[in-house]
């Protein structure tokens, strides 16, 4: 499973999660995922928006990532199921490839 590390939040915003999880009796590691499981099903939304455009979607979940190369201008897509990604396919301007995810 992955690892992420939270490091340096800003000190009073912090103060105050650690208390409030503790008034409410939430171990952190539990509501950070549950907050991150709402999230994902839709339940809760940031208050500001996004820092980057949305990716496009279509209503079979597949979401489209392109990558431009920085030496040769050449596109790739990936393309991708938003959940349970089990497989992306890589286009490229000679071919394509699949690649499984683990």
């Amino acid at each position: 499973m992955a690892q992420y590390i939270l490091r340096d939040p800003p000190k009073e915003l912090w103060d105050r999660v650690v208390s409030q999880s503790q008034v409410d009796g939430w171990p952190l590691q539990r509501l950070i995922m549950e907050l991150l499981r709402d999230y994902v099903e839709g339940r809760i939304k940031p208050s500001t928006p996004a820092p980057r455009a949305p990716l496009r979607s279509n209503p079979d979940h597949v979401v489209t990532f392109q990558f431009a190369c920085r030496s040769c201008g050449s596109v790739m897509e990936v393309d991708a199921r938003r959940r349970g990604m089990s497989r992306a396919l890589l286009k490229f301007s000679g071919g394509s490839v699949e690649v499984y995810a683990t």
